[in-house]
């Protein structure tokens, strides 16, 4: 038979076979099992679930919706570690520890989970200690010799007293990465990566309980996984190059004059050709994080009540090759700050009567602040090509070729503060009514206040005032309106908003109706409304209005705010048990209507940032398991997917169609809009699924043998929201092996694992390059990793 799975998706421990919603559980020993060390690694074994790193952020996305890059955007997929909310997408970065269990829950999640899960869940469950248990822990040690990847893993699980258990988990891996930098000889990204967690459980009386957990983490990361998708450029001549960006034609002159190798470099998988030049810091991130989550619950008569208080915080600083090539251009660099505090309670019936209910109440602070500067070397690292290139006068950098020689820096800086103030606060309830033995009826309701403060700022400096923040002098510098008008060519102008605002209120309601056929079989029916708050866009490329006259932007466009994104969702579904307890199958049908969706797009120069009218998304997911016999476990898991934008004509154009728009109209390229109405969205894959076999048979008198395989299939899927051809993922499988050796008495294991074996190349996110229309990079998974570990139990 197979074993029972229990999840807290409805925040209450249940089989998962009783819960009402398409969703996917991974255990933590097949985490383990499988050297998955974050959710990244684990998407690509999840349908529905696609995450990956960005240019800006992390991209996640379920069903095909997700969150773009600008960091003003909520997630579309909440995040929830030991029932505490992760407020951020740096968030997901973080690497799996000591986890007992990964649940994915599809659609939104708007009553039990609240704001920001449209698309909806990852509920993640670590390991916690049970006072009065015997003393245990684990040690594993694991290499991966292709990328050199070290990884070391500790857990210490004790009892202090009868009624206090202690569990300590630490972790450290170093890896060298998968990308080749041929201009630099290395390999990246270079990722180093420490963490811990201490968990303490305290039973004072049977009915209380009370779990602490502290966590802290440290993420060290140099390079990035970027490969080169097309070397353009779009168009060969000069006078349209330049129409399309300013300095395009110098920029392609200088690459085919400098590194004429850099082209040959696109469409090669795993390799690129780029000089790592960033500003503030190197090129890559440092990330700091840490966390508290304290959980109380306290039974008494035919009720039960629950606190969960949380705090979260994170430091990030990243470098950026801006250009991301050969050429010292364009060079970027910032910190992040962030900080979240949030208190939940819920009060829920524990009886066996025909009605049971839970009310409760969350409270949520959050601050950001990220402090972000831009740096572009108008010389392009080659004065002599600039001088040639200009006619000969003399001049060695473009700031001087466009002024005639009056302005003759080489680089100019843009420097951007957003600081934003967040607050939410909500009550909720939720009523489960028995109609029958065989029938039950749930309805759930959440009301929810958020309220936003921004200030933000850019301000610019040069090689004449220095290359920080506090050099700026917009008043005393003579060249300022020089090199504000240098600015422009990139979107961007001076400004200072303080103090801008925004509240909305919502209420979302949800429906579902349960009928088990029988003991083994169940079939529902939900309705569900969710919604991710709107807010502020953080990116420094936006236009500004100057209402006194005096050059500073000081009220911000209408596209400087973004509305709350609606959806609305109907769910068949059903889930049973067959086979005398060996086989379970799952599955559900599901039609979603997402309004105001939330979307960006890079056109070239900068990011924009704005509300869809409407997109309609359809789908079946299935998910079966099947105990074969005493030793062979099979499953499968489907997923379809029809995604289409009912109305989106505000959409930004590719290069393509910038040219187009260019040479039919003679206006400037940042004037093309695209109709995307009908069409798709990114990571949005038709078709996925998976197949899986683990066989598990002891093999003479003291060890067990393990063999599991596992195939993981992704239709081809968009990757920027232009839809540009460039970043179309092509249709791939993913193969992964594991084959081991343990005791019987389960005191040690040894286990040889392969991901993705035929080394596929998979896009995580795309991008045009800045000025350089008709060129575009990718952001790559990682590529083959076989390791070996070693793992010894003692108790």
């Amino acid at each position: 038979m197979l074993e029972e799975i229990i999840v807290t998706a409805q925040k209450v421990p249940e089989s998962l076979q009783d819960v009402p919603i398409s969703m996917s559980a991974v255990d933590g020993q097949k985490i383990a099992d499988a050297g998955i060390n974050n959710l990244q690694t684990l998407s690509a074994s999840v349908p529905g679930l696609q995450i990956g790193t960005g240019a800006i952020s992390q991209n996640i996305f379920i069903r095909g919706i997700g969150s773009g890059s600008n960091r003003g955007f909520e997630q579309s997929v909440g995040m929830y570690i030991d029932g505490a909310y992760m407020g951020r997408s740096l968030q997901y970065r973080s690497p799996f520890l000591d986890v007992e269990r990964v649940e994915v829950l599809r659609g939104p999640q708007g009553v039990l989970f609240g704001k920001n899960t449209v698309a909806g869940v990852i509920n993640i469950t670590t390991a916690s200690p049970s006072p009065g248990d015997e003393t245990t822990g684990k040690v594993s040690v694991e290499y991966e010799p292709e990328t050199d990847t070290q990884v070391y893993n500790a857990m210490f699980n004790t009892s202090l007293t009868d009624n206090l258990g202690a569990r300590v988990a630490l972790k450290y891996r170093d890896a060298e990465g998968w990308v080749d930098n041929d201009l630099l000889d290395s390999t990246e990204p270079d990722n180093e990566e420490t963490s811990a967690r201490v968990t303490l459980a305290w039973y004072p009386t049977d009915d209380i309980s009370a779990t602490l957990k502290l966590s802290h983490s440290d993420m060290n990361s140099s390079g990035t996984p970027m490969v080169l998708n097309a070397a353009g450029p779009v168009t060969t001549n000069p006078a349209e190059q330049a129409a399309l960006s300013a300095f395009a034609p110098y920029l392609y002159g200088a690459l085919d004059s400098a590194f004429p190798e850099a082209a040959g470099y696109a469409g090669k998988d795993f390799s690129w050709y780029k000089n790592g030049n960033s500003m503030r810091h190197k090129e890559g991130m440092e990330l700091e994080t840490n966390g508290l989550v304290l959980s109380v619950d306290w039974s008494f008569d035919n009720f039960s009540l629950a606190s969960v208080t949380a705090y979260s915080d994170y430091e990030y600083i990243n470098g950026v090759d801006g250009d991301f090539g050969p050429l010292t251009f364009i060079s970027a660099g910032g910190e992040q700050e962030f900080d979240q505090i949030s208190q939940e309670f819920r009060f829920t019936t524990t009886d066996d009567g025909p009605v049971n209910w839970t009310v409760g109440a969350y409270f949520e602070k959050q601050s950001l602040k990220n402090d972000g500067s831009v740096g572009v070397d108008t010389s392009l690292g080659q004065p002599a090509y600039i001088d040639a290139a200009t006619g000969g006068f003399g001049f060695t950098s473009l700031a001087a070729a466009l002024t005639g020689g009056a302005y003759g820096v080489d680089s100019i800086y843009r420097h951007g503060l957003f600081e934003q103030d967040a607050e939410t606060a909500s009550a909720f309830a939720q009523a489960t009514w028995e109609i029958t033995p065989e029938v039950r009826a749930t309805l759930g309701l959440r009301y929810a206040v958020d309220k936003k403060t921004t200030d933000k700022s850019v301000v610019f400096t040069d090689d004449i005032l220095g290359s920080n923040r506090s050099d700026a002098d917009p008043d005393g510098h003579i060249f300022q309106a020089a090199l504000e008008g240098l600015w422009t060519n990139y979107g961007t102008y001076r400004h200072n908003f303080n103090n801008e605002k925004r509240k909305s209120e919502n209420l979302t309601p949800g429906l579902n109706i349960e009928w088990d056929l029988s003991e083994d079989a169940m079939v529902y029916f939900s309705y569900s409304e969710g919604y991710k708050s709107g807010g502020f866009n953080a990116a420094d490329d936006m236009a500004v209005i100057d209402s006194t006259g005096d050059g500073v932007g000081d009220t911000p466009t209408d596209d400087y705010e973004y509305e709350d994104e609606e959806v609305k969702t109907f769910e068949i579904g059903g889930k049973f048990t067959l086979a005398e307890g060996s086989m379970r199958l799952n599955w559900a049908l599901f039609h979603t209507e997402y309004t105001n969706l939330q979307v960006t797009s890079f056109n070239g120069t900068s990011f924009t940032v704005g509300n869809a009218a409407a997109t309609t998304i359809e789908g079946v997911e299935a998910d079966w398991q099947w105990q074969a016999s005493e030793y062979l476990n099979v499953s499968a898991n489907i997923a379809y997917l029809d995604y289409a934008y009912d109305e989106y004509d505000t959409a930004s154009c590719s290069v393509e169609a910038q040219l187009v728009y260019v040479q039919s109209t003679g206006l400037p390229a940042s004037g093309c809009t695209a109709d995307l109405s009908g069409e798709t969205g990114t990571f949005a894959p038709e078709w996925s699924g998976a197949l899986a076999l683990q066989y598990e048979r002891p093999v003479g008198d003291a060890l067990t043998l393990q063999v599991g395989a596992d195939a993981n299939y992704k239709d081809e899927y968009y990757t920027d929201d232009d839809l540009n051809d460039a970043s179309l993922q092509d249709a791939t499988w993913k193969y992964n092996l594991r084959v081991g050796l343990k005791s019987l008495e389960n005191n040690w294991e040894l286990m040889l694992f392969g991901n993705n074996v035929t080394d596929e190349q998979t896009l995580t996110a795309s991008q045009d390059v800045p000025s350089a229309p008709g060129m575009r990079i990718g952001y790559v998974d990682e590529g083959r990793v076989w390791g070996l570990r070693a793992t010894y139990n003692f108790e």
